[in-house]
């Protein structure tokens, strides 16, 4: 059934993230971020550094985050996961992401003035709470505190799918010609 949000699901939890993955994420930002991650993000600014993109691994990066790494690999990733930061005054404009085959997760890593709507439905980022929502529905998020909004993001299969279903979906996209003009996941 199409939702905006997703309440719970073993995919949806984290029992912690440690303090040391924060402080090393928050240096590595700081350092090196990594553009605005193709979207269009109004006032400030939106940075992100990957762990898996693409439905590819990040080695470098998943190295260097071995706490979330293997946390990350204990869940059904599909297509990408990063350390995602908005910036104070950051608005990120309304958008589908077209991917009804993952399930998105926003884990905050710090407490943040910060709210994403889904759908119509808006949610307030909590420390440490999961937000899990269906992308494909037009969602936006602001950051109009004085706090960057740090997530970790990430999508898994949509609970729904078999592993058949996956395994399919893997096939096709390890199949799919780079040459061509249409790409599944940013729609028409």
């Amino acid at each position: 059934m199409s939702q905006p949000f997703f309440y719970s699901g073993p995919d949806c939890v984290i029992s912690y993230i440690s303090d040391e993955v924060v402080t090393l994420w928050r240096k590595t930002v700081d350092d090196n971020r990594q553009g605005n991650c193709d979207l269009t993000a109004l006032g400030g600014k939106w940075a992100c550094s990957y762990l898996k993109r693409s439905f590819s691994w990040v080695e470098a990066a998943c190295n260097q985050f071995e706490t979330t790494n293997a946390f990350l690999r204990s869940q059904r990733v599909a297509k990408e996961a990063m350390f995602s930061r908005l910036d104070p005054g950051t608005h990120i404009e309304l958008h589908s992401d077209y991917a009804n085959y993952v399930t998105t997760v926003h884990l905050p890593l710090v407490s943040a003035d910060a709210l994403i709507e889904v759908g119509g439905e808006g949610r307030e980022y909590e420390d440490g709470v999961p937000i899990c929502l269906d992308s494909t529905f037009m969602h936006q998020v602001r950051c109009p505190g004085t706090i960057p909004r740090d997530v970790l993001l990430y999508n898994v299969w949509h609970p729904d799918l078999s592993d058949d279903e996956i395994w399919a979906i893997e096939f096709i996209r390890a199949s799919w010609w780079p040459g061509v003009s249409f790409d599944p996941d940013l729609g028409p």
